[in-house]
């Protein structure tokens, strides 16, 4: 069985779960609905952070805070959904995407998503 790729990655208004054929709901993958809770307030605080300063970051320390919380939360994803899938995290600070839990820990592409 093929690994399935599942990208955490924060969008306006989106839950934070992504396949190659866009958003899954919360309920699509096997996650603790504490996870899922977690994901969903970290996704909404994207979208009225930036929505309440014109699409943009008020400033870089605000941005860094945010994207540590989403790779926390990725690596949750990551230890919560195991070694069938295969789960990056896109950093909005470096603007590329991290792997998590391959055969290559640490990968990094710096891919626009």
């Amino acid at each position: 069985m093929a690994m399935r790729q599942v990208k955490v990655m924060a969008d306006y208004y989106a839950f934070p779960l992504w396949t190659g054929d866009g958003m899954l709901s919360p309920e699509a993958l096997p996650l603790t609905d504490g996870l899922r809770d977690e994901l969903a307030l970290w996704s909404a605080e994207y979208t009225r952070t930036l929505s309440d300063n014109g699409y943009d970051w008020p400033n870089e320390q605000v941005q860094a805070d945010w994207n540590g919380r989403g790779y926390a939360l990725a690596v949750r994803v990551a230890q919560e959904l195991g070694p069938s899938y295969e789960v990056v995290f896109f950093d909005e600070l470096r603007q590329c995407v991290t792997a998590l839990n391959n055969t290559a820990p640490g990968r990094t592409s710096r891919r626009q998503e």
